[in-house]
């Protein structure tokens, strides 16, 4: 069976060039480089250094919305509970969510997939956007852990950081390619760069994981087809499959995807499937 050859975007190249002094290994607080990126690099500097380096842990144990224990119709009924309540009755916006529960909320959002991931986003963009302070270590833990575990999608499994799983929803927030880097428990890291244009999305990751399940999630309207994962096509029967780093820490990973609506491709004898 044929193998797709994996090269690294030109655009992320670039990105990855930019920041490589950071290190590609170091235990890091959360940074992310992208064209027109909403002003988010300039709002996670600033929240890692009012959070600290213990942000997961803080963020962990400092959960009030108990959203983090909803799934399905429960999550969305939660959301759109929370949705009534913040909204500001002249402008439709979502501008009054609180800040120390805008990231669990966003999180929330992000994992209830497509339905509600649109939320998520707009209360990132929001804040992102906005002139608002954060002034205490706590709420900044929550807001980076809600965008670490939402938008970027990491979730570490065990203590150890020995196993994530990997949902990022970039294609929410329309970044075509950037480059976001995170620490892991135990001492580890985890950074992914990727490249969404004509029909085709690949990952790069470079982690310190032994296994990275992946859950990726394309935009309304977008039905992939095809999923390599370092050079060998896998089952993505559910969207999710496992991919083990090569002993260089690194995983690449390359999905094929058509617009709904399309015929779509059996790339075994390139004719439409049924």
């Amino acid at each position: 069976m044929a193998t797709k050859t994996y090269r690294r975007p030109f655009g992320v190249a670039l990105i990855a060039s930019a920041v490589a002094a950071i290190g590609a290994h170091a235990v890091q607080m959360p940074s992310f480089h992208a064209p027109n990126d909403f002003g988010i690099e300039r709002r996670l500097k600033a929240l890692a250094a009012k959070a600290g380096p213990d942000w997961r842990e803080v963020a962990e144990k400092n959960r009030t919305t108990g959203l983090e224990k909803l799934w399905g119709a429960y999550l969305e009924n939660a959301l759109s509970e929370t949705t009534r309540k913040y909204v500001d009755p002249d402008t439709q916006s979502v501008g009054n969510v609180p800040l120390s529960e805008l990231g669990e909320i966003a999180e929330a959002a992000f994992r209830g997939g497509l339905r509600t991931g649109g939320y998520g986003w707009a209360l990132w963009h929001n804040f992102m956007t906005s002139n608002d302070r954060v002034d205490d270590s706590v709420t900044a833990a929550k807001l980076l852990a809600g965008f670490d575990r939402g938008l970027a999608g990491v979730v570490p499994k065990d203590a150890a950081g020995e196993r994530i799983v990997f949902s990022p929803q970039w294609s929410l927030a329309s970044f075509q390619t950037g480059l976001y880097r995170t620490s892991l428990p135990g001492g580890g890291y985890f950074e992914s760069s990727w490249s969404n244009s004509m029909g085709c999305c690949t990952y790069e990751l470079r982690t310190s994981a032994k296994m990275v399940s992946c859950r990726i999630r394309f935009s309304s309207g977008c039905v992939p087809y095809s999923v390599d994962a370092n050079g060998e096509e896998v089952d993505f029967s559910g969207n999710a499959f496992d991919i083990e780093p090569d002993k260089d820490g690194i995983a690449r990973i390359s999905i094929g995807y058509i617009w709904a609506g399309g015929p779509r491709k059996n790339r075994k004898n390139g004719k439409g499937a049924k």
